[in-house]
């Protein structure tokens, strides 16, 4: 695979992140073995087709995974609600080079995550959990 390119950087830590163990109790139920998210996407939209939902967004020649990653979970959000609303791979390749200056070098997740809370994305603003 030296032919391929991977953005992934090494984690980022922000003392300010919630962490969730600070938040659960004894008394949760333990999460499920598995869930499917995409089913109900695909039932509301009426298509399976993952490559027309998710599509590449420019991460098969660029190190843009964080990006594509945004821009997945906002056709999986709006999917889940009805509306299909996938970000332009233009979009997505247009931010990723924003965000690092021009530069194919990759992104930390946390870095796209904060950009994402303070900047609206394709339309779509994150929205933190209320504390």
């Amino acid at each position: 695979m030296p032919s391929l390119r991977f953005g992934k950087h090494p984690p980022k830590h922000d003392y300010r992140t919630l962490r969730l163990k600070n938040y659960l109790g004894a008394e949760l139920a333990p999460p499920p073995a598995s869930y499917d998210v995409l089913a109900r996407v695909y039932q509301k939209l009426g298509t399976s087709d993952p490559a027309q939902l998710f599509p590449m967004d420019g991460n098969d020649t660029l190190g843009d995974c964080t990006i594509a990653a945004l821009a997945h979970a906002i056709t999986t959000y709006n999917g889940l609600v009805g509306t299909q609303k996938i970000p332009a791979k233009q979009a997505v390749v247009k931010l990723y080079m924003h965000l690092t200056g021009g530069v194919d070098s990759g992104l930390s997740e946390l870095d796209v995550l904060n950009y994402w809370r303070k900047t609206a994305v394709s339309g779509e603003k994150s929205t933190p959990i209320p504390t």
